[in-house]
């Protein structure tokens, strides 16, 4: 008797709305890992006084370089406490998704393979060994990830308190330069260097350990899961090399180490879904960006602020303008900010179907006239070792003939 899968619809639904729920969790993740990193805020403000006298004035000595070294030292030993607590938090949420992932992906590839076939679950001890162990943050684990961050805080502070002393700055403005101000509400100190990195360090291992548990499934269950495919989204707030892997499958295990390790980048929303011998969505359809929201959300904002920039802006500020561009776009049109196209088709077929506004708009002007003109297909954009998208003046040095069609 043939296995029933779940309906390509089902599917499609299935698998973006675990995605922005997986969003939905980083941003929390972020929000609790800043809260342990500022929690240490004031009890280093209080101590920085002390600190400072104890270092004494900045010349050139062996001992002035002892007593630096040890001003660094303290301030490591009070950031630590906020970090500590970060890895804790992280740690056990890690944990917990990761079990929750692997399930996920076991419902996922039982629906698109039929409800008859077992899987294998990932084991407890499995799941430790992926939190301890797994590389889910360019190329570290949490822990490194986290002691590397609390070292690079306490050399931040520590340099500003170096470099306000030789400018022969005053205790209060030094701590004010770290702490920052409370007419700009905390925000403009080196401190909040140290936050914002926290944040994205917290979003991007979400969507790391949450791959990894997948991608472990998927080996596991060689007999189910024949490979892997990577899903990104059609929209103009999706980057290049996301764009470029789009739709790519990979065989397992096989091609292991060709799969593009996830995130690509932080924020990154793309997912790698298990493909099986009934994965084929030929007959569905996904949701594609209705028009470039992404350059709305601009023009609203600089309309609305003139005198400011719009490349500023935090990512979480501009992603509320974006948002904010899909409703007025589906109340002035009566249509839904994102319609529907086939599957199977992949980001840069997507794509082609766009208007040249729409394309120049979010390739840019120089990488449009190349990719018009010179006829570079998007995967050129990329640098393939790196997974990082060339810059304008690497492109011309790896493709000058390009560059001349297009006139460039």
């Amino acid at each position: 008797m043939a296995r029933k899968k779940a309906s390509d619809r089902e599917i499609a639904r299935l698998i973006a709305d675990h995605q922005a729920n997986l969003v939905l969790l980083a941003a929390t993740w972020g929000a609790e890992v800043l809260d342990a990193i500022k929690s240490t805020d004031n009890e280093l403000a209080g101590a920085l006084p002390g600190l400072l006298e104890n270092a004494g004035e900045y010349v050139l000595s062996a001992q002035t370089l002892a007593r630096y070294q040890e001003l660094q030292r303290q301030i490591l030993l009070l950031r630590l406490k906020g970090y500590e607590l970060a890895l804790e938090y992280m740690t056990a949420q890690c944990e917990a998704l990761a079990a929750n992932e692997a399930k996920w992906a076991a419902t996922l590839a039982k629906s698109m393979n039929g409800p008859s076939e077992a899987l294998h679950q990932l084991e407890g001890k499995s799941i430790k060994a992926m939190v301890d162990y797994a590389f889910v943050n360019d190329g570290k684990t949490i822990q490194e990830t986290f002691q590397l961050e609390s070292e690079d805080d306490a050399q931040r502070i520590a340099d500003s308190c170096r470099a306000g002393v030789a400018q022969g700055k005053s205790t209060d403005q030094i701590i004010k330069e770290i702490r920052g101000t409370k007419e700009g509400n905390y925000q403009d100190g080196i401190l909040q260097i140290s936050r914002t990195k926290a944040e994205a360090i917290a979003r991007t291992i979400c969507t790391g350990m949450a791959d990894e548990a997948k991608m472990q499934l998927y080996i596991q269950n060689p007999d189910v899961c024949l490979g892997t495919k990577q899903v990104a989204t059609l929209s103009s707030n999706t980057c290049l090399v996301c764009a470029v892997y789009d739709g790519i499958v990979w065989r397992l295990p096989d091609q292991l180490n060709e799969v593009v390790k996830l995130p690509v980048h932080p924020n990154c929303r793309c997912v790698h879904v298990p493909v099986t011998e009934l994965s084929e969505l030929n007959s569905s359809t996904r949701p594609a960006e209705a028009a470039n929201f992404w350059k709305e959300a601009e023009i609203a904002y600089n309309k609305k602020y003139p005198k400011k920039n719009w490349n500023d802006l935090s990512r979480s500020s501009r992603l509320k303008y974006y948002y904010q561009a899909q409703k007025d776009y589906e109340k002035r049109t009566g249509k839904p900010a994102f319609e529907q196209v086939p599957q199977n088709m992949n980001f840069q077929d997507w794509l082609k179907t766009k208007d040249e506004q729409y394309i120049s708009q979010y390739l840019g002007k120089t990488r449009f006239k190349l990719y018009r003109e010179g006829k570079l297909p998007l995967n050129k954009f990329v640098n393939p070792e790196t997974n990082r998208a060339f810059t304008i003046k690497e492109l011309k040095e790896r493709d000058i003939a390009s560059f001349k069609i297009a006139g460039l």
